[in-house]
C-alpha cells in the first residue's frame, strides 16, 4: 500500500513538472515571437520614414524655381511728339506668358551736369503699364524718354503654373545713354543683337556708277599671220544695279542681282571698228549659308561670315573679223557672247547700329558658253568691298566696289570660215553709290 502511494506520488510530480516545462517554453517562443513583430514593425517603420525623406527630397527637388534670365536685344529708336523726347523701344527674351514692367513710379536719370533727376514712369509709358512676353518669351517695352543717362528699372515676373510661379521674379536696371541722332548704348552689355521682331528680312537696292574694262584677245588664225592681236581699255558710265534680297532664317538667305555695265572700243591704225559699243550684263541668282558657329563680335560690331554659291549668267563683250579693205585696213566689231557660271565663295558682314560693311569673293566656273566661242577657263573669280549707312530705320545708302578677272583659252570661227585660236583676258572694275530699302 505504501509502495502504492509512493509511486502515485512520483507521477504526479512528473505530470506537474512536464506540464510546467511545456507552459515555460510557449512562453518562450511567445515572447520571440513578439520581438519578432516588434523587429518586424520597427523596419517597416525606417522604411515608412526612409520613404517619407525620399519624397520630401524630391518635392523639395521640384519646388526649387530658376531664376529669371534675359537676352537684352539692341533698344530700338523711333520718332515722338514729346518734346525733347525720343522714342526708346526696350527688348528682351526671358520666360514665355512672364510679366515685364516698371516697378517704380519714377525713372532716376542724370544729367549733363551730373546731376540725378527723377522722370515720371507715366510720363514715359507708351504702351500698357504692364507688359507680356509671348509664347516665345519675346517682350517690347514702349517708351518716351530724354537725352540723357538712364537707369531704367525693370522687374520680371515669371506665370504660375498650378498655382505656383515657374521662376523667382527679379529687378534689373539698365543704364541707357540716349543722345540725339545716335544710337541708345546700354552699359556694361557690350555689342547687342537685334531682336528678331525688328529684323529686316526683305530688302531692294539700286545703284549706278562708272565701270573700267581692260580686255585682250591674243590671236591665232590658221590661213592669216598678218591677224594681228587686239585688246582696249574702256571707261564708261552709267553702269545699272539692281538687287533683291530675302532672309528665310538666320542661316539662309537668297539674292537676285542684275548689273548692266556699259564700254566702247575705237578704232586704231590699220583697225576700223564698226561698232564697237557694248553693254555687259550680269544675272546672278545666289544664295548664303550662315553656320551658327561663324557668328560673332569683331571691334565692338556684330558678325557674320557665310558660304555663297549659285549660277551667273554674263553677256561678255568679244572682237569679230568682219573684212579686210585692200588689204590693209580690217574691219571688225564687238558682239555679246553669253557664258554661264557656277559660282562659290565667302561671304562677311560687319554691322553697327548705323553702318555696315561687307566683303565677298567668288570662284567663278564656267558651264556653258554660246555660239560665238568655246573657251577652256584658266581662272575666273569676281570680288566685291562696300560700306553703307543706316538711317530712318529702314533705309541705307552706300559706296561699293565691284571687280571680276577671267582668263580662257577660247576657239572661233571667223565669217570667212578661218579657225580662230586664242587667249583672251579681262579685268572688270565697278564703283557705284547704292541706295536699299529694307523692310
Amino acid at each position: 500500500m505504501k509502495r502504492l502511494v509512493l509511486i502515485l506520488c512520483s507521477l504526479s510530480l512528473f505530470s506537474i513538472a512536464i506540464a510546467e516545462d511545456t507552459t515555460s517554453s510557449a512562453k518562450v517562443k511567445s515572447a520571440a515571437t513578439s520581438t519578432e513583430d516588434k523587429s518586424a514593425s520597427a523596419t517597416s517603420e525606417d522604411k515608412v520614414k526612409e520613404t517619407s525623406s525620399k519624397a520630401k527630397q524630391i518635392k523639395k527637388k521640384k519646388t526649387i524655381r530658376k531664376t529669371v534670365t534675359v537676352e537684352w536685344y539692341q533698344p530700338e529708336t523711333g520718332v515722338t511728339k514729346a518734346k525733347k523726347r525720343t522714342r526708346v523701344i526696350i527688348s528682351g527674351k526671358t520666360f514665355p506668358n512672364s510679366k515685364v514692367y516698371i516697378p517704380k513710379k519714377v525713372i532716376p536719370i542724370i544729367t549733363k551736369k551730373k546731376k540725378i533727376r527723377y522722370f515720371k514712369r507715366s510720363k514715359a509709358l507708351v504702351s500698357k503699364k504692364i507688359s507680356k512676353s509671348n509664347a516665345d518669351g519675346y517682350f517690347e517695352i514702349h517708351l518716351n524718354l530724354p537725352y540723357a543717362q538712364v537707369q531704367l528699372p525693370i522687374k520680371i515676373v515669371p506665370p504660375k503654373n498650378k498655382g505656383k510661379r515657374v521662376g523667382k521674379s527679379k529687378k534689373f536696371t539698365l543704364n541707357l545713354k540716349i543722345k540725339k541722332g545716335e544710337e541708345v548704348k546700354v552699359a556694361s552689355k557690350g555689342p547687342l543683337k537685334t531682336s528678331p521682331a525688328f529684323e529686316k528680312k526683305h530688302a531692294v537696292w539700286l545703284g549706278s556708277g562708272f565701270n573700267f574694262l581692260q580686255f585682250s584677245q591674243k590671236r591665232t588664225v590658221t590661213n592669216d599671220t598678218s591677224d594681228s592681236d587686239l585688246s582696249f581699255q574702256t571707261f564708261k558710265a552709267p553702269s545699272i544695279f539692281l538687287k533683291g534680297w530675302w532672309k528665310f532664317n538666320q542661316q539662309w538667305d537668297a539674292i537676285f542681282a542684275y548689273k548692266s555695265s556699259p564700254g566702247s572700243a575705237t578704232s586704231a591704225d590699220g583697225i576700223i571698228v564698226s561698232n564697237g559699243s557694248y553693254t555687259w550684263d550680269i544675272i546672278a541668282l545666289e544664295s548664303t549659308y550662315f553656320p551658327k558657329s561663324w557668328y560673332g563680335n569683331f571691334l565692338n560690331m556684330s558678325s557674320k561670315a557665310g558660304l555663297r554659291f549659285g549660277v551667273q549668267s554674263h553677256a561678255v563683250p568679244f572682237i569679230t573679223y568682219v573684212s579686210t579693205v585692200a588689204n590693209v585696213s580690217r574691219t571688225y566689231e564687238i558682239k555679246k557672247n553669253n557664258v554661264t557660271m557656277l559660282t562659290l565663295g565667302g561671304y562677311w558682314l560687319l554691322e553697327s547700329r548705323k553702318w555696315g560693311y561687307e566683303v565677298f569673293m567668288r570662284y567663278q566656273q564656267a558651264l556653258s558658253v554660246g555660239s560665238l566661242f568655246e573657251i577652256v577657263p584658266s581662272i575666273a573669280f569676281d570680288g566685291s568691298l562696300g560700306a553703307f549707312y543706316k538711317f530712318k530705320n529702314n533705309w541705307r545708302v552706300g559706296s561699293f566696289w565691284y571687280g571680276q578677272y577671267h582668263k580662257y583659252d577660247y576657239t572661233s570661227t571667223r565669217i570667212d570660215s578661218e579657225d580662230v585660236n586664242g587667249e583672251m583676258s579681262l579685268f572688270f572694275s565697278n564703283l557705284e553709290l547704292r541706295v536699299g530699302y529694307t523692310f
